[in-house]
């Protein structure tokens, strides 16, 4: 009895969880794309600065997280 009540209780959670990706978007957009700002292609673009300062001073690698690397991109 439990097991058919999760079971339903997971089946409704689950179709309630899907929606639409493009609803909030006008229908009548084209697929145009906008550019805010040209950016330079000789500089590296980074869209966050943060300085990594460990608690404690180690000799072992630094322990950096994907936030980290996250907004920068470099001319290939």
């Amino acid at each position: 009895m439990k097991t058919k009540l999760l079971f339903w209780a997971l089946v409704a959670i689950a179709l309630g969880a899907c929606t639409n990706e493009n609803e909030n978007f006008p229908s009548d957009s084209n697929e145009d794309v906008v550019v805010l700002k040209e950016r330079d292609p000789n500089s590296p673009l980074i869209l966050f600065q943060r300085q990594y300062t460990p608690l404690d001073p180690t000799t072992r690698a630094t322990k950096l997280t994907f936030s980290d690397y996250l907004g920068r991109s470099f001319r290939a």
